[in-house]
């Protein structure tokens, strides 16, 4: 975020916001504020749609930070520019939102967690088939992501791996059989889990 963005988000009022509301037609924690802004090489200016979020708890801070979001008197800031202007605000930002999480935070899943922001090599064949490589792993980590309990629904695979995978637990041997000790919380999260994937019907392909 430039500068003088900064330097004109703090000039905004209270008055010069406007209540942003959901797709569904509630009203939302979020607020906007519309302006337009030209750039040298543009022939005519666009328009751009200011969000601010409140974040409980937050400190007043510097609007100098560096970054595509400031964060100062209890609000996190966001700048969308868009050459849209039959939109209203509220309808921009969410179709905005839908459209980051239906591809663009998926592809930075993808690029970020499953080793495809880069290729092994130069050749093209050999990067082709690591690339699709990433994709199954990408793939068959979100059908597993897809049953889990609903507290993972939207979780990345990092987080994943630390609450699952790096689970605390004790393998004990008792009474000729092996049991495996944990904490009640995990094993409420365990029997969850095995619960959902029990249940999941795998349906032959049709060829």
């Amino acid at each position: 975020m430039s500068k003088s963005m900064r330097k004109y988000i703090n000039t905004l009022d209270e008055g010069q916001w406007e209540p942003v509301f959901k797709s569904e037609g509630s009203e939302s924690t979020m607020s906007s504020h519309r302006t337009t802004h030209e750039i040298s090489d543009y022939k005519e200016p666009f328009t751009l749609i200011i969000q601010r979020t409140p974040k409980s708890g937050q400190q007043q801070l510097d609007l100098n930070q560096e970054g595509d979001e400031i964060q100062t008197n209890g609000y996190t800031y966001r700048v969308i520019a868009t050459s849209i202007d039959r939109m209203s605000d509220s309808e921009i930002i969410n179709w905005y939102g839908a459209r980051a999480e239906k591809s663009e935070n998926k592809i930075k899943e993808l690029m970020l967690d499953f080793g495809g922001a880069h290729m092994p090599c130069g050749q093209f064949q050999a990067n082709a088939l690591y690339f699709s490589i990433c994709t199954l792993s990408y793939n068959l980590f979100v059908m597993l992501r897809n049953h889990l309990p609903d507290e993972f629904r939207k979780s990345r695979s990092k987080a994943v791996r630390l609450r699952i995978y790096s689970m605390a637990a004790k393998l004990i041997k008792h009474s000729r059989s092996y049991k495996l000790k944990l904490q009640e919380f995990n094993r409420d999260l365990l029997s969850q889990i095995i619960y959902k994937i029990k249940r999941y019907q795998f349906y032959p392909v049709l060829e």
